[in-house]
């Protein structure tokens, strides 16, 4: 805090990373329960995010928001190899959580990059807050994931810039309409294998 009292415009890259069906968890084996499991993945998330180059940005309820800068100077952080890592995780705890509590938890992946402001905000509480498009289409994106019925949905426009992952498998959608967003994305379906 202090670094952005003025605003300014960075490269960000952006994963919104939501729990599937913590509603139907939660009528399944309660609210604690439930709170546990997430909190253990996203526990886990964290340090395969951090170990990557990644920034936890925010937590809001079953969801996670993951940053990474992006720059000129340095290497293209391993976003897919991250996201790679996270499903992995998902996948390696479904047959204990599936005896311990009789569910698994499952992830949904929105990923995009671009340039926005970056600025703190409040005065209180202070935080700090990401404005712009990219952010917002990053969101969207997850959001899309439940009507296409994908996992995880990536901009061409970041996909292009990443290195591939054997692990994900990659299918183009060409330019979907996302609610909320005028004009069209060119949308990358990646799917764990």
């Amino acid at each position: 805090m202090g670094r952005y009292q003025e605003p300014a415009q960075k490269q960000v890259a952006f994963l919104f990373l939501d729990v599937v069906g913590s509603s139907r968890m939660t009528e399944q084996i309660g609210d604690t329960k439930t709170q546990k499991l997430i909190a253990e993945l996203f526990f886990e998330v964290a340090v395969i995010v951090e170990r990557l180059g990644g920034d936890v940005h925010r937590y809001i309820g079953d969801e996670m928001v993951v940053t990474w800068e992006l720059s000129d100077k340095t290497p293209m952080p391993d976003i897919l190899g991250c996201l790679s890592q996270i499903y992995e995780t998902v996948e390696s705890h479904r047959e204990e959580n599936l005896l311990r509590h009789q569910t698994w938890v499952n992830v949904r992946a929105g990923l995009n990059a671009g340039s926005v402001l970056v600025s703190e905000i409040g005065d209180l509480k202070r935080e700090l807050v990401y404005f712009g498009d990219s952010i917002n289409t990053a969101a969207s994106l997850q959001n899309q994931c439940k009507i296409e019925g994908t996992r995880v949905l990536i901009s061409n426009v970041l996909y292009k810039l990443l290195e591939p992952s054997p692990r994900l498998k990659a299918e183009s959608l060409g330019l979907l309409s996302i609610k909320g967003k005028q004009r069209q994305i060119d949308t990358v379906s990646l799917t764990y294998r």
